[in-house]
């Protein structure tokens, strides 16, 4: 009896002893990795079945999986800084969630470029002590568009500001770019991809450019406004009203809204043709 009893701290030693060789046995870098953290590899799969060119890092801080775009292209969509090529590093979700609403650029004015700003950059929002999307490399500003034809429309020169006034988010807008610009903005809330658009109506410091940030993962999807367009001119429009709370993105949604947009542009090209004659 006293044998068996003086056993079993001998082999609650071994136990521990097994245990604590085992942790070491894994690679430091992972120790205290929540799996959250961990690069999400099938981005990166999604990505590089796409045909993306991008390669993967630097490691940068708060990003989960940095990639850089190696030749500034997103699916048909090229990115620009100026006339210049962008490459930009940013978490491969904001590659992928450009990637699945590709569609909706080329179908306002046929866009085939972006004039884009910052992606990632480690700073706060303005006048809080909250990180902005920009530091987890979930966001960027758009500051212009080129279309097919080569007709660039910048935001600072082209927006035409209040239109969600109306009883549409896009409003009537009184020139191409105007309405292209407005438009686009729209078709982009209504995909459900995207957290927060910040335009020209939102505040001064977007007077220039529009604002795309996306979701973190596991964050509530519901809108108290029912739009991502942080403009307060729209709380309260019938438009707004009438848009869901929550929902999930989806190439569905997406193609439905295509739809949508090829109807009123006919629509448009319809009603320009009559004036004509």
């Amino acid at each position: 009896m006293n044998a068996s009893h003086s056993l079993k701290p001998v082999g609650s030693f071994f136990l521990t002893l097994s245990v604590f060789l085992a942790v070491l046995s894994v690679p430091e870098a992972t120790w205290g990795t929540p799996r959250a953290a961990q690069p999400e590899r099938w981005c990166l799969r999604a990505l590089t079945r796409e045909g993306v060119a991008y390669k993967r890092g630097p490691a940068s801080k708060n990003i989960r999986t940095p990639v850089i775009l190696t030749d500034g292209r997103i699916g048909k969509l090229i990115l620009q800084n100026g006339r210049k090529r962008a490459k930009p590093l940013m978490d491969c979700r904001m590659a992928f969630i450009l990637l699945k609403t590709q569609r909706i650029f080329s179908a306002n004015g046929g866009i085939r470029s972006l004039i884009v700003g910052n992606f990632y950059s480690y700073r706060m929002v303005k006048n809080s002590s909250h990180l902005s999307r920009h530091a987890y490399g979930l966001a960027m500003d758009l500051y212009g568009v080129v279309t097919d034809k080569g007709q660039t429309y910048m935001v600072d020169a082209d927006y035409e500001r209040h239109l969600g006034r109306g009883p549409t988010c896009e409003g009537h807008a009184r020139r191409r770019g105007g309405r292209l610009l407005r438009q686009l903005a729209c078709d982009l809330d209504k995909t459900k991809y995207f957290k927060a658009i910040l335009t020209p109506d939102s505040d001064r410091d977007h007077r220039d450019h529009f604002h795309l940030s996306i979701y973190k993962d596991g964050e509530d999807r519901a809108r108290k406004n029912r739009t991502t367009l942080v403009e307060p001119v729209h709380f309260g429009r019938k438009w707004a009203r009438q848009l869901p709370t929550g929902g999930f993105p989806s190439s569905s949604r997406v193609t439905g809204i295509l739809k949508q947009r090829y109807r009123a542009n006919r629509r448009i090209s319809r009603s320009r043709s009559r004036k004509r004659r």
